[in-house]
Order: structure tokens, then C-alpha cells, then sequence
């Protein structure tokens, strides 16, 4: 008829039986979801305003006998099943939003009445009773679910968009009581649209925002928002914390280890790890967090015993591994440079003049690595330096500061312990901020091989700066007053490196070395990402 569009959606081959799935668009009808749940059989999640319905279909057969069930799954309101899937056992769940008030639910439902809820429902095999079901509204407003996972355990994940935000929410089997969470930028989003469980119960999300200030983690693909109508996003959720750290390497009680090992281990579900090492057991904390699932030790002492233990962390919580230990070659030579000692200022000293030259001791070292910052563990601001001092920029009044040598020699490197100071809370004013929002954002790939660089730093008057393929970069220019710098013409597919020095009348400030990877020579499309 003239109101109904016929559109193609997709085609899947599952064991030799090919389905075809045909939406019809029409004033009131338009199927939202599909599930394929074996060689044979489709499921279909339906919207039909005011009603939803849910239809199960044998693709081995054609003609009317191919409708296992069809079901209607509604209220007396509004309701919308935009999301399916189905478990081990065949059973359908489905999910979406509600207005209606009187979907039937358990007996603890969190369902808040007189605005659109979010809402999920899982059938029996052949779709003639509601097995379980829930209904909940996250925030003080339209609360609506857009698609549904299941992993191996049963447990159901929902995700969609309540109000301002996006949200995931995990249901127990029997969807008896709701685990959400709300995540997303302040403003402007569109919402989460799909979501897969990994074999871990892991989450992954994924959806469409506006917003500019969509949280992003600091080892992400994109950080930052790009523009356009809206930007895609992917995140990934756990509602466990990490699993117990396992796969040593070395395995413990390993003799005749290298003395200049790389620790490895892996945990599922870890975000982060506090590292502990060194030769007493319990080892001491040596890295209070890091996402590296691995640490390169510094050269170690021939013949000697070592302990490690890796404390796993996520956002619900940590989990401790066991204490492992190796045994280090007795014949690996010659022994590194001693630990770094000495610390001038020494380690949280407070009122250190905001200008202060930080100073250190090492036997046998020849050069050396400063680490240095406002954050635990310091980044490193120089490499293979010779002096066993460092004056830094000027700093902010008021801080604590992180600080950190790494010595050297041709035998090894040995890292000393993190130290800190406090600088004078009435310095004056500070300095200018640390350069940031780099142009091209640092790690990007296929640049122009004329780009335009940018970025940004309050307070500050003029710029020193740094580029190269080397790093780090060598100085490009030493003083300008613009906050962008234009290259010369770059080699293809060559990686370049860059630094900006903030300046003005109080002080310098360094930002990260950042980088970027040019554009092959023949330039085509870039790669797919889907």
C-alpha cells in the first residue's frame, strides 16, 4: 500500500539455511531486532506503536509454518522492544521502553511510575509465558533500553539512554533486581546503542554522542571529539572486579633468571596494576599503578632471590595475586650502577623554592633518566643526561611534586625510589601550564605530510619548539608567540615527534613529547574500521 516501505535489512547463513529479513515500514509497524538462534530458527524483536510483539521463525520451512509463535508483549501504554537475544536454552529476551505501568514484572520491580521506563522480558522456549521480567528507571526521567546481551552465566546486560546520559544495567537470570550504571558526557548525548559480553562477563558498548566532554581513557584510540553531527564511541564495563593474577613469567621459583628480566602476568578484567618487587617477601610497592600488564626490572644483583606480587584493580575493586620469586643468574656479570640516593631536596621536604635544581647520587652510574612531575609516577622529562642534576622550569606555588632517577652504565640500569617535595605556597604567580590538546592528537596515524601542528597552554606568552623523527625532538624554533607551527614538506610514512615549551615572565613549562605517523606516499582511503 502508499503508507507501507518494504527495505532489505539483512541476510545471515548460519549451517547451510539462509534467512532473509524484511522490515515493513508502514503507520504503525517496523521491526527493531533480530536474533538468530541456530540453523534454523530467527527471532524477531518488533516496535508496533502502542504495541510490541515478539515472533519466533523457522527459516528451514516456508509458507505460514515457519511461525514457530508470535506474541504480543505490551501494556496498556506505549511500549517499544527495540532489543534481543536469546540464551543456551532458546529463550527470547527482550528489551526496550515502556510507558505503559502495567507490564507484568517480579515482585521487586524498580519501576517508577508516570515516565517512560526501561524495561526487559524473558520468554519461555516457545513464547507462551513470561518466564521473568523487570522494568527500572535510572534517573529522574525517560529511561529507554536499546539492545540486551547474555553471557555464559545467564546474566542479562542492557544498554540504552535515560535522560542526559547513556547507561548499562546487569540483571541476574531471573531478572530479579537491577545493576546500573550511568556513564557519558554531560551534555548532548545520543545513546548507547549495542552491547556484546565477552567470555570474562565483560561489557562492550557501543553508541553516538555529541558531546564534548565524553569520557575518554588516557590509552584510547580518540580522545578527544572531532565534530560532525555526532561522534561514535565504544567503551568496556565490568561489574566484577579483576580476576586473581596468574601466568607468571619468570614462573615462580624459576633459577638462573636473566638479571635484566621483563615481569609479566595476566588477570581478566584488570584495568590497572600496583606492581610489588624486590628482595624481601612480602616485596615492597614499586609501582602504585600502571595499565602495562608487564615491567622491564633494572639490572638486577647476580645469585639473589627475588619476590613480586601484581594487585590487579578496576573499577569495582581489587584483587591481590600470589607472592612469586625467582632466582637471578649467578654468572650475569658485572653488577648496574648503584640505586640512585642522596635526594637534593630530600624526599618530601616542603616550602622548596618553586625554582629549585634537583641533585642526586649513583655509583658507577654514566648517565641518566629524570622522571618528573605532578603525578605518581613522575613522565620523563630528559634522557641520557651525564649530570647527576636537573633545573627544572619554574614550578606552581603550593604542589607537590613527583621525582625519580633512572642511572645507567654498560652493564644496566637501576631506577631509584619515587621522590617527592612541596613547593613554596608563596612564590608569586606561576608559570604557564603544561602545553595540551595536541593537533594532530599524539598517536594519530595517516597525517598530511604538510600538517598545520597545534595546541594550548593558559598563561603563556611565547613557545619554544621541539620536532623531529628523533626522541626526543630537536628544537625547531626557539621563540614564537603562536600557539600553531606549520612544517616544512614530511617524508610518507615516516613517525615524527614534538614537544612545546610554554614560556613567560615567571617560568617555563615542558609539555609531553607527543607523535604522529604521516600518510603512506600513494595515498588511498584509509583502512577500514569496521
Amino acid at each position: 500500500t502508499s503508507d507501507q516501505e518494504s527495505k532489505f535489512l539483512s541476510k545471515s547463513t548460519d549451517g547451510g539455511a539462509t534467512a532473509n529479513v524484511v522490515a515493513v515500514r508502514g503507520s504503525k509497524t517496523l521491526t527493531r531486532a533480530l536474533a538468530v538462534t541456530g540453523p534454523s530458527t530467527l527471532l524477531l524483536g518488533v516496535m508496533r506503536l502502542p504495541d510490541a510483539f515478539v515472533a519466533r521463525i523457522n527459516t528451514s520451512v516456508t509458507g505460514p509454518s515457519s511461525l514457530v509463535y508470535s506474541t504480543y508483549l505490551s501494556g496498556s501504554g506505549d511500549d517499544g522492544a527495540l532489543g534481543i537475544a536469546v540464551d543456551a536454552a532458546g529463550r527470547a529476551s527482550v528489551t526496550g521502553g515502556t510507558t505503559s505501568g502495567d507490564l507484568p514484572t517480579v515482585a521487586n520491580s524498580a519501576r517508577v511510575p508516570g515516565v517512560k521506563n526501561a524495561w526487559v522480558a524473558k520468554l519461555s522456549e516457545n513464547g507462551d509465558r513470561i518466564l521473568y521480567a523487570n522494568e527500572f528507571e535510572t534517573e529522574n526521567g525517560a529511561t529507554d533500553a536499546r539492545s540486551l546481551a547474555i553471557d555464559g552465566s545467564g546474566n542479562t546486560y542492557v544498554v540504552g539512554m535515560m535522560g542526559s546520559a547513556d547507561f548499562i544495567a546487569k540483571l541476574p537470570p531471573d531478572l530479579s533486581s537491577v545493576d546500573a550504571l550511568k556513564f557519558g558526557g554531560a551534555t548532548e548525548t545520543m545513546g548507547a546503542n549495542g552491547v556484546a559480553v565477552g567470555p570474562d562477563g565483560t561489557a562492550y558498548v557501543v553508541g553516538s554522542t555529541s558531546s564534548n566532554d565524553f569520557p575518554t581513557t588516557a590509552n584510547a584510540f580518540q580522545l578527544t571529539y572531532v565534530g560532525g553531527t555526532s561522534d561514535a564511541f565504544v567503551a568496556r564495563f565490568t561489574f566484577e572486579p579483576p580476576a586473581e593474577p596468574r601466568s607468571p613469567n619468570p614462573p615462580s621459583g624459576t633459577s638462573w633468571v636473566t638479571v635484566t628480566p621483563t615481569l609479566s602476568w595476566t588477570s581478566a578484567r584488570a584495568t590497572s596494576y600496583e606492581i610489588r618487587f624486590g628482595t624481601t617477601n612480602p616485596p615492597p610497592t614499586i609501582v602504585p599503578d600502571t595499565a602495562d600488564y608487564w615491567y622491564a626490572t633494572s639490572r638486577l644483583t647476580s645469585g639473589t632471590t627475588y619476590f613480586w606480587q601484581i594487585v590487579a584493580k578496576n573499577g569495582v575493586g581489587t584483587t591481590a595475586g600470589p607472592i612469586w620469586s625467582f632466582s637471578t643468574d649467578p654468572t650475569g656479570g658485572p653488577d648496574g650502577p648503584a640505586p640512585p640516593s642522596s635526594p637534593n631536596p630530600a624526599s618530601a621536604t616542603t616550602w622548596v623554592t618553586v625554582t629549585p635544581t634537583l641533585s642526586w647520587r649513583s655509583e658507577g652510574a654514566t648517565s641518566y633518566e629524570v622522571r618528573f612531575g605532578t603525578t605518581n609516577p613522575p613522565p620523563t622529562v630528559a634522557s641520557n643526561i651525564t649530570e647527576y642534576w636537573y633545573a627544572t622550569p619554574r614550578l606552581n606555588p603550593g604542589t607537590t611534586y613527583f621525582w625519580q632517577i633512572v642511572a645507567a652504565n654498560d652493564s644496566g640500569t637501576t631506577a631509584g625510589p619515587i621522590w617527592s617535595f612541596t613547593t613554596d605556597p608563596t612564590a608569586g604567580p606561576p608559570g604557564p601550564g603544561t602545553p595540551s590538546s595536541p593537533n594532530p592528537p599524539s598517536g594519530t596515524t595517516w597525517v598530511t605530510v604538510t600538517p598545520t601542528l597545534s595546541w594550548q597552554s593558559d598563561g603563556a606568552t611565547s613557545y619554544e619548539i621541539r620536532f623531529g623523527s628523533t626522541n626526543p625532538p630537536p628544537t625547531a624554533e626557539s621563540n614564537t608567540s603562536d600557539y600553531w607551527y606549520t612544517t616544512p614538506r614530511l617524508n610518507p610514512s615516516t613517525m615524527y615527534f614534538w614537544q612545546i615549551v610554554a614560556k613567560n615572565g615567571n617560568g617555563t613549562a615542558a609539555g609531553p613529547i607527543w607523535s604522529f605517523t604521516t600518510e603512506p606516499a600513494t595515498v588511498g582511503p584509509p583502512p577500514s574500521t569496521r
